[in-house]
């Protein structure tokens, strides 16, 4: 009875919990860290190409910009030319037109006034008239002219004034999505290179443990055993016994052997203990109906009874000669790998 309570005190001490999701949980999230550092890679490169290529259409847009405002500027220089014009040719023709209400008074007076002797000086006077008149007509001409050329500079100059309006506005939405991609760069590097590390560090992990398993299974003399239940949710353990939060109700054989011992123990539900080879045997102790009775014949994974409550710990350790082991020596790789 000491040693059967002595079992109950190990399997209700303090352990650390680890949870347990399948044969090889590291191993899975490695791939899985590794897939995700591989979409992240893809998305650096595709962002990379992105704000290269809107690099360059930004730097072609600015370049239309520079272009846009020179040529606003030549016709700005040309439109204060042209207004220069018009307005000397607006004095031009007030002045001539001033010369030709001269001319034509001094024409109608000597028409009246003068004597027939003075028809020479009136035919001058007809001549003189005659060529300030086709000057004052050339004069309006090309104030006009000069108007419409005015007007033609000033719709041009409008055009460029609303064109780089556009082309600015353009400039603002590609510089801000070059800002947006620029940020979503950085944030993905930062992510790729984090997951990168907590690869190593995974991979690392993975390492000793195989390196423990491997060490372990060294050490192992003889058989090996498996653990009793194919399902758990999770397990707390220490150097010599391992306890289980069971996720099925079945429990198996860790080996093939011979039950020595089926039956209640006090308040602590039942024990079943298995004899193997060399000396080793395997004790199960919890709240499950045992389906074998002493004297029974075993094989390996063969079902040895039914758990009752699903919520209650199994408690599983490893003795050989009535010495408990150091578990971790006896386990088969694959059940290793479950608890380490």
């Amino acid at each position: 009875m000491k040693f059967f309570f002595y079992i109950i005190v190990l399997s209700f001490s303090s352990y650390s919990f680890a949870s347990i999701k399948n044969v090889s949980p590291q191993k899975e999230e490695i791939k899985k860290i590794s897939d995700l550092i591989i979409e992240k890679r893809n998305k650096i490169l595709k962002l990379d190409a992105s704000i290269s290529s809107l690099e360059k259409d930004l730097g072609r847009k600015n370049n239309n910009y520079l272009l846009n405002v020179s040529k606003i500027k030549e016709l700005e220089n040309e439109i204060w030319t042209t207004q220069k014009n018009l307005q000397n040719a607006k004095k031009e023709s007030k002045s001539l037109l001033l010369k030709v209400k001269e001319v034509f008074n001094k024409f109608v007076l000597n028409q009246i006034e003068g004597p027939e002797e003075e028809l020479l000086e009136r035919r001058v006077l007809q001549s003189v008239l005659e060529e300030k008149i086709e000057n004052l007509k050339y004069t309006i001409k090309n104030y006009h002219e000069i108007s419409k050329k005015l007007s033609f500079i000033q719709n041009r100059l409008n055009s460029y004034k609303k064109n780089e309006k556009e082309l600015y506005e353009i400039i603002l939405s590609l510089e801000q999505r070059k800002k947006e991609m620029a940020s979503e760069y950085i944030e993905s590097t930062y992510d790729k290179e984090t997951m990168e590390n907590q690869l190593l560090g995974l991979k690392s992990r993975v390492r000793k443990k195989e390196q423990l398993v491997e060490k372990a299974s060294e050490k192992t003399v003889g058989i090996k055993l498996k653990l009793p239940l194919a399902e758990f949710k999770k397990v707390k353990k220490n150097k010599k016994g391992i306890s289980f939060i069971p996720a099925d109700k079945n429990i198996e054989a860790p080996q093939d052997g011979k039950v020595v011992y089926s039956g209640q123990l006090s308040t602590y539900g039942n024990l079943i203990i298995i004899e193997h080879k060399d000396q080793i045997r395997s004790v199960v102790l919890g709240e499950f109906l045992p389906s074998k009775k002493k004297g029974d014949i075993v094989k390996k994974s063969e079902s040895i009874g039914t758990i009752l409550d699903l919520t209650k710990e199994v408690y599983f350790e490893i003795r050989q000669k009535n010495k408990t082991q150091k578990i971790s020596q006896w386990l088969e790789s694959s059940s290793l790998n479950r608890v380490l």
